[in-house]
């Protein structure tokens, strides 16, 4: 996992981007200060990560309008690049969440309450322990 900060906006924003690129969790708060933080990483989790993106903001306590405008343009870049892959907010504190439901963005990022499960890859893996385990009686 990769922590992103910078000197100067440490204090309200701290990014952990996990290995494959495509879990950016935040701590802090997502606004016009410490946007440009999170386009970077974002962006090119877009251009270079398979499947869809998640940004938990569960630990998010704040949202303006940069932010939100962010992760609209990397949902709608995303959706370019590839209309199966989606954008997935995770969202469960309820000011952050209002602020997502109030602005439409529900309408445009796929808003989860939890992180989704584990990827494709990790699934496929499972799947294939139990067809072991099947074939094995």
């Amino acid at each position: 996992m990769l922590v992103l900060s910078s000197s100067a906006n440490v204090s309200l924003l701290e990014i952990q981007v996990s290995d494959d690129g495509r879990v950016h969790a935040l701590q802090g708060e997502l606004c016009l200060s410490t946007v440009d933080q999170l386009r970077g990483p974002l962006f090119a989790a877009v251009d270079d990560a398979e499947g869809s993106i998640v940004v938990d903001l569960t630990e998010c306590t704040f949202v303006d309008s940069s932010g939100l405008e962010l992760l609209a343009l990397a949902s709608w870049r995303l959706a370019a690049t590839d209309p199966r892959r989606e954008l997935i907010v995770v969202s469960p504190r309820s000011a952050v969440r209002r602020i997502l439901d109030l602005t439409g963005m529900d309408h445009i990022v796929t808003v989860r309450d939890a992180r989704p499960p584990d990827d494709g890859a990790a699934q496929a893996e499972r799947a294939r322990a139990i067809a072991r385990s099947v074939a094995a009686k």
